[in-house]
């Protein structure tokens, strides 16, 4: 997953220009922006830490830019795996991403990402992917500075049910659950909150008492610096939380209607024994097995069977 935050002042010059108005250059995916020409934070950038039982790992910073753009940088190392990146977003007046680079290298890679809004169309390319879809929806990134995600989390605590549409497509919602205080620089009242829609399970978030992104506790952990020693309150909580959450997720697949077989028409399959996708295919599953496979239209449904028209979408082994 990727989440995050924003605050002020240009970062120091990196070591050779990186276009007009101090934007990250997009990298090429072969070679990654190196350490020495990212963005480095100023001395009053906000600042979080990624920590586990076992310690600190890293750093993140987030500062605003002169231009208003907002700038993030991330080091980290665990285990000499090595994360080094950069990330400069605009936002829009209603909040949403208009444009957004990332630069340098991750456990995984080149970190490079750009994404821009222009003429009605949005269009984004990583260093494995590339798409476009009509603009108007929350970008979610493939990669990207941690923190910068908790503008998308601070528009989902403030829309309800009605949450945001997002691309790649897909319609978020955030529920709310617990609220504790926690002890750091100035005691903190937060609460746990389960962003839905973008990830198969609900994933948990922490927000502030104003409703902004607090941290994201996992197996690495991202807190503002100074609020480490409440990483154990914190999870113990979220573990309890999640279980509860969880479990009235299994519940609803217990109805006499999600237990119902289940055809999907007119899709795009991948075959991955093949490894390779077929077009207008029907596919009946029934009990939590595969059951039947053939052509559109081909495939006999049994009284009951809730159908799903699977044209435009694509259904992978999963």
């Amino acid at each position: 997953m990727r989440l995050a935050l924003i605050a002020v002042l240009l970062a120091s010059a990196a070591a050779t220009p990186i276009l007009a108005h101090d934007e990250p250059a997009p990298a090429q995916a072969s070679k990654p922006v190196p350490k020495e020409q990212l963005l480095k934070p100023p001395a009053d950038a906000v600042h979080y830490v990624v920590v586990s039982e076992a310690g600190k790992h890293g750093d993140q910073w987030r500062w605003q830019l002169p231009d208003g753009r907002t700038a993030y940088r991330w080091s980290q190392e665990l285990r000499g795996w090595i994360t080094e990146m950069d990330q400069v977003t605009t936002l829009a007046p209603d909040g949403t991403v208009t444009a957004l680079t990332v630069r340098g290298v991750t456990m995984s890679g080149d970190a490079a990402e750009a994404f821009r809004v222009e003429n009605g169309r949005a269009t984004w390319k990583t260093a494995t992917d590339a798409g476009e879809a009509p603009a108007g929806a929350w970008y979610i990134p493939a990669g990207g500075v941690g923190i910068a995600g908790a503008p998308m989390v601070e528009k989902l605590a403030g829309a309800g049910a009605a949450g945001p549409k997002f691309l790649p497509p897909g319609k978020g919602r955030m529920t709310f659950g617990q609220t504790l205080t926690i002890a750091g620089p100035t005691p903190k009242k937060v609460q746990l909150v389960f962003i839905k829609g973008i990830l198969p399970s609900p994933i948990p978030i922490w927000l502030d008492e104003d409703k902004r992104f607090f941290a994201d506790i996992g197996h690495l952990s991202l807190l503002p610096a100074g609020y480490e020693g409440a990483l154990k309150q914190l999870r113990d909580a979220q573990d309890a939380g999640t279980a509860a959450e969880l479990k009235a997720i299994a519940q609803r697949f217990l109805t006499p209607a999600a237990r119902a077989p289940v055809l999907f028409d007119n899709v795009r399959l991948f075959d991955a024994d093949k490894g390779a996708f077929l077009a207008d295919q029907s596919v009946l599953a029934r009990d939590g097995k595969i059951v039947a496979i053939g052509a559109a239209g081909s495939v006999k449904a049994p009284t009951g069977t809730r159908t799903i028209d699977g044209r435009g979408k694509t259904l992978v082994p999963g």
